[in-house]
């Protein structure tokens, strides 16, 4: 059965100053796959320019 969830990434750049924030969603068809394995693959699938060294990602992850 697939999972169906919600996001909202706030990036943030070495300082603490908000860079920006991503929304979307995502479909988890493994239904043993952890929630922090999502959230990595979230972040993983992020432009590299969200992911440069000393970044912080905050994410926000809802079961929809």
């Amino acid at each position: 059965m697939d999972r169906r969830f919600t996001f909202t990434i706030t990036v943030c750049d070495r300082h603490g100053n908000v860079v920006t924030t991503v929304n979307g969603h995502t479909v988890v068809t493994d239904p043993t796959k952890p929630e922090a394995a999502i959230a990595q693959s979230v972040i993983d699938d992020l432009p590299g320019q969200l992911r440069q060294p000393g970044y912080q990602h905050h994410l926000m992850l809802s079961q929809s």
